[in-house]
């Protein structure tokens, strides 16, 4: 697996769904106070509870609802989260719950209406194609939504300055980050934090929403490094510092046998076990190899380029189409499945 891990834009839209849904009462549903400018820093924002006063819609979020449709939100939402299950629908039957979209487009267009972003039409193109190329066949599918290709990352680009409020990091310009934002509070534009500052634990809701997994970087809460253990920025991490996740060490550095090393992922044709490989490598029998295509065998669902590890009726497990979750590594001592095996898709005709 590579560090980011190929599935986590999924698990971040889990985490938007639920977060939102708390039991806040409906205030005042304008964005007023968005994007307005203030001399204070975060810091003492944070300080005074000002972000609790931003209005919360019924939904108990800082996004209004009955915001009128933005086109450019409803077609950017539709290629992210509508067309994946769509497709997916047609391979492996069943319906496509539009919720995902919906809300996408309800935040995103909120933020466009407010004029705090910018989003160009040939910018929405590009993703929208590529997404549609990502998603031709079936042999992508998997329980999990699929990665969203290059061109649909970074789309926005903030216009808020420093101590503007805001609602998301992508509001802010530059590498400013929306200090003290959550799914129900309002933040504040501030540079990235020095040592001692917290970090690591926003949710960032419209980030999520447009699967940016580039925020962290493009809008890093601290200069230098943040720590996922005490949640607070300091310097990054010096090689040979003691760490449990490449997470725990520098950006450039990896954690190795429990210490921080800079020693680089591996190319192809070198040797992997404790050094993982490169994206889009995988370990096979010592070495780092190219990832496993449809029908070649695997052993997890990070061998495969695309699609999921299915075990076939023959017991061999391949790269394939995979509609449903399968727990296929806790089988029984008797090689019983405890779980039911993904279900084989579906194909219309002249797909294959």
């Amino acid at each position: 697996m590579t560090r980011t891990g190929k599935r986590l834009p999924f698990c971040a839209a889990v985490v938007a769904m639920l977060l939102p849904a708390t039991g806040c009462r409906s205030r005042d549903p304008s964005p007023q106070g968005v994007g307005t400018s203030s001399t204070r820093d975060a810091g003492a924002l944070q300080a005074e509870g000002s972000s609790s006063l931003a209005p919360i819609d019924g939904l108990g979020t800082i996004y209004p609802q009955g915001a009128p449709p933005h086109p450019l939100a409803i077609r950017l939402c539709e290629a992210l989260h509508a067309l994946p299950l769509r497709r997916k629908a047609e391979c492996c039957g069943g319906g496509a719950a539009p919720f995902l979209a919906t809300e996408c487009a309800r935040v995103l267009g909120a933020t466009l209406h407010a004029k705090t972003v910018e989003l160009e039409e040939a910018s929405v193109d590009r993703c929208a194609s590529a997404m549609a190329d990502a998603l031709a066949g079936c042999d992508w599918v998997t329980p999990s939504a699929p990665p969203v290709p290059e061109s649909c990352q970074q789309l926005l680009r903030g216009k808020l300055q420093r101590g503007s409020v805001c609602r998301s990091s992508l509001e802010c310009a530059g590498d400013m980050h929306c200090e003290g934002v959550s799914p129900t509070k309002t933040g504040m534009c501030a540079p990235p934090g020095g040592e001692g500052a917290g970090c690591g634990t926003h949710v960032d809701v419209l980030a999520t929403y447009v699967a940016d997994r580039h925020l962290a970087t493009s809008h890093p809460f601290c200069a230098d490094h943040c720590s996922l253990a005490a949640h607070r920025c300091g310097p990054s991490p010096e090689a040979g510092a003691a760490c449990r996740a490449h997470v725990n060490c520098a950006r450039s550095q990896l954690c190795l046998e429990g210490r921080c090393s800079a020693a680089a992922p591996g190319g192809r044709g070198a040797p992997c076990g404790a050094v993982p490989c490169s994206d889009g490598l995988r370990c096979l029998e010592g070495k780092c190899a190219p990832g496993a295509s449809s029908g070649e065998s695997c052993t997890s669902d990070a061998d495969c380029t695309t699609g999921g590890c299915v075990r076939g009726s023959d017991g061999r497990a391949r790269c394939g189409p995979q509609c449903s979750a399968s727990l296929d590594a806790l089988r029984g001592g008797d090689g019983g499945i405890t779980l039911r095996l993904p279900v084989a898709p579906r194909y219309d005709s002249g797909q294959r």
